[in-house]
């Protein structure tokens, strides 16, 4: 009985230990890009998203915290427009959470 309980509590905390099912992806349009996530968790989640901006101008701050709906897909995050003709990039990072931050 010890043993099935201890590994009942093992494998809850295992479950509790793993990565959201997340995914934040982007897609070109003309002069810029729209980012998108999916979030395939039955909770909703929190993206805090970092981006580096090279002659593109974000629709929100360039380090922002979206909550996403659970069992959400093409969810959009934000659009990146050109500041100016010419060749433009980006990159970006990002942090996923279980639930609301902002309710923390």
């Amino acid at each position: 009985m010890k043993q099935f309980i201890f590994l009942f509590l093992f494998s809850i905390g295992l479950t509790a230990q793993t990565k959201p099912k997340v995914k934040v992806y982007y897609r070109q349009v003309k002069n810029g890009y729209q980012l998108f996530v999916d979030n395939d968790e039955f909770c909703e989640v929190s993206v805090v998203l970092r981006l580096n901006l090279d002659n593109l101008k974000a629709s929100t701050n360039r380090q922002a915290t979206f909550v996403v709906p659970p069992k959400k897909t093409h969810f959009k995050l934000m659009d990146l427009h050109a500041i100016r003709q010419g060749g433009y990039s980006f990159s970006f990072n990002y942090n996923v959470y279980r639930g609301d931050v902002s309710k923390i």
